[in-house]
């Protein structure tokens, strides 16, 4: 009977059954990638995948900010009324930015070309400002579904777009198409995303609309101005420094090379980022509602959070490890080097599990501006690690241990940095401060 009692307390547990419901969607989704990339690998040139790994960093890069990180609020405020104005708010930006950024390619595409000539975006380039549009409203309404805890909705979103994606890639892979390569899916399972996504947070937004008008939107944005003016410079600076490799080896050592350490990233990351995304959500979502309403237990969240993840790293980053010795049969004997490069990064990987999901408490304690010369100093050093390991090296091998020590020895930083926060606002609240 005891152990019946336990598991039906496991079971009861709403956060677990969140959490599970979000790595089902995000595990079938990646799997469906997964699956299919040996396929990929041996239809596709390495550097068709440089060309949209190219592609694919530019986008997250810009659509990270493309709504002046105002979907962050969207979690914030206990009226829905606020919430949904937030909603229409960062609608509005993401359309207008979208816009400007599709004018300023329109007026400046040579010289981006020229920027850019190693990695075969000509084609391309105008799709740009659809991908930042497509994915920045993606992310934007994963927040709406995610407050009004339609968990189910976002796996279903995800599962969704991968297919969609991965059968555009498939398809054109055998046929005439192929010379269009991979970034014609990717488009494809964004604008499926967007679609689905919109459809599926729909009911909630008629509910609330009555609510909507441009003095709530406008008082609102003022309320959470500190979210854009510290948090966009701390997202874009975090963003590019980690897609910087993905922007600069293209150009540096080729597409070739760029294409097989995209693929590399792609395969590491996707199994860390399942799990990692989907303690995110579950802890912004828990974070916040402690916050609010429980501010003493808020350390104690952040630290068991660490914990589990920390234990979670230590089963499955060994086998991960493993794996990398077998891509090479996986993919293709021409993918040699995706293993080696996986392995280069196993160990920041390892760090950057532990912080990802914990990073939201940035935004919730509203210290964004603590972290803005953090991101400054790292963007710099792993710039500075890539130049040096091209100029002084010319070895890829190079480039990417300097490249993963500098992002290791931030990320230990910022644990301590983290868990210090937690702690302060503990006494806080404890001092009535």
């Amino acid at each position: 009977m005891a152990i019946r009692n336990k598991i039906k307390k496991v079971i009861a547990n709403q956060n677990l059954k969140f959490f599970l419901t979000l790595l089902s969607g995000s595990a079938i989704a990646q799997g469906i990638v997964f699956l299919i990339t040996p396929v990929l690998s041996r239809v596709y040139t390495d550097e068709m995948f440089g060309t949209l790994t190219l592609f694919s960093s530019i986008t997250l890069t810009l659509s990270t900010v493309v709504a002046l990180r105002y979907e962050l609020s969207i979690l914030l405020p206990k009226r829905e009324k606020d919430a949904v104005s937030l909603l229409i708010l960062c609608f509005i930006i993401i359309t207008v930015l979208s816009l400007v950024t599709l004018f300023i390619i329109i007026l400046y595409h040579e010289f981006f070309n020229g920027l850019f000539d190693n990695g075969g975006l000509g084609r391309f380039i105008f799709l740009l400002p659809l991908g930042v549009f497509l994915h920045g409203m993606f992310n934007t309404l994963t927040y709406w579904l995610n407050r009004q805890k339609k968990f189910k909705s976002i796996s279903f979103v995800r599962i969704n777009k991968s297919i969609s994606m991965s059968s555009v890639q498939l398809i054109n892979g055998f046929s005439a198409l192929q010379y269009l390569g991979l970034i014609p899916g990717l488009i494809a399972g964004q604008l499926m995303g967007f679609l689905h996504t919109i459809y599926s947070a729909s009911k909630s937004i008629r509910r609330n609309a009555h609510h909507i008008s441009i003095n709530r939107i406008l008082l609102l944005a003022k309320r959470y101005q500190k979210i854009p003016k510290y948090n966009t410079l701390l997202t874009f600076t975090n963003t590019l420094s980690n897609e910087l490799p993905n922007i600069l080896i293209p150009k540096y050592f080729g597409l070739a090379i760029g294409g097989q350490f995209g693929l590399a990233v792609r395969l590491i990351k996707t199994p860390i980022g399942l799990i990692s995304e989907a303690v995110s959500q579950i802890f912004f979502n828990k974070a916040s509602e402690t916050y609010n309403n429980e501010p003493s237990r808020f350390h104690e969240l952040v630290k068991q959070t660490y914990i589990k993840l920390f234990f979670l790293a230590l089963t499955g980053f060994p086998l991960l490890f493993v794996s990398t010795y077998f891509f090479e049969y996986i993919l293709g004997s021409e993918w040699t080097e995706t293993g080696i490069y996986s392995r280069l990064l196993i160990p920041w990987l390892f760090l950057m599990f532990l912080n990802s999901p914990i990073s939201s408490l940035i935004v919730i304690l509203g210290k964004q501006r603590s972290l803005v010369i953090y991101d400054l100093l790292l963007l710099l050093l792993r710039l500075t690690a890539l130049i040096l390991g091209y100029h002084y090296f010319y070895n890829i091998i190079y480039v990417l241990v300097l490249y993963s020590m500098v992002g290791m020895i931030f990320n230990s930083f910022l644990i301590f940095y983290f868990i210090k926060l937690s702690k302060q606002a503990d006494q806080e609240h404890k001092y009535g401060r």
